[in-house]
């Protein structure tokens, strides 16, 4: 079984096992369309590795990232939402110098996204299983220096010649998509939480990325 599917099978039984006591403690939020809902996003994203042209590769570690999102209900069970979520996380690159030999970098990336979400609820009622997708952009920034570093200076009326210094790396705007599925859970007035299966698909020039994540989202609901 791959990592991304033994996550899968984690989150599966944890829900089956937390079900039963959901029921007493839910509680009952009464209707959802015309509620605005706000989520702190907890991200946990497994660990991958890609493989480039001739020897080249990167493994990129399991990370935790963080995110929030503003959404509106619909309807009783359709729900749109803006998310917005971002995380480093450490890597190795194998790479073919110019002379054709092997090496190795250490690094860490920062990757974010700013996702349009659709979310379509089961059920009605304090626990609510659901799907989910959308589209977005997203941010990856390798840092790798492309070059020397840049600066300038300038005059400060308060501290007077202030100058900065700027590094280029390689970094890339993309298409990305994603998927997932999950549980709402009301607990109090105004007041869940969200588990979440999330696959997230992003479009490089060189490849789609797939990074499979397990999040989490404490939410808060008003009109």
């Amino acid at each position: 079984m791959t990592r991304k599917y033994s996550i899968l099978a984690v989150v599966g039984t944890l829900l089956l096992l937390i079900l039963p006591m959901g029921e007493a403690l839910a509680y009952d939020p009464g209707p959802r369309e015309g509620k605005w809902d706000f989520t702190v996003q907890m991200r946990y994203m497994d660990g991958m590795n890609l493989n480039g042209t001739g020897d080249t590769s990167v493994d990129i570690n399991s990370t935790l990232g963080w995110g929030f999102g503003i959404g509106y209900n619909l309807t009783n069970k359709l729900a749109l939402a803006m998310d917005i979520n971002w995380a480093n996380a450490n890597y190795n690159a194998t790479y073919i110098n110019n002379l054709g030999a092997p090496g190795t970098y250490y690094g860490t990336m920062y990757a974010s996204t700013i996702a349009l979400n659709l979310t379509y609820y089961l059920t009605d009622g304090a626990i609510a299983p659901f799907v989910m997708g959308g589209i977005g952009s997203s941010f990856i920034d390798t840092n790798i220096p492309t070059g020397p570093s840049t600066g300038q200076c300038w005059y400060d009326p308060w501290w007077g010649y202030v100058c900065n210094s700027y590094q280029p790396t390689y970094s890339s705007s993309n298409f990305s998509y994603n998927a997932g599925l999950g549980l709402r859970w009301d607990l109090a007035p105004g007041f869940f939480l969200r588990g979440i299966f999330q696959e997230q698909w992003i479009d490089t020039s060189k490849a789609t990325i797939e990074v499979p994540a397990v999040r989490l989202d404490i939410g808060f609901s008003f009109r």
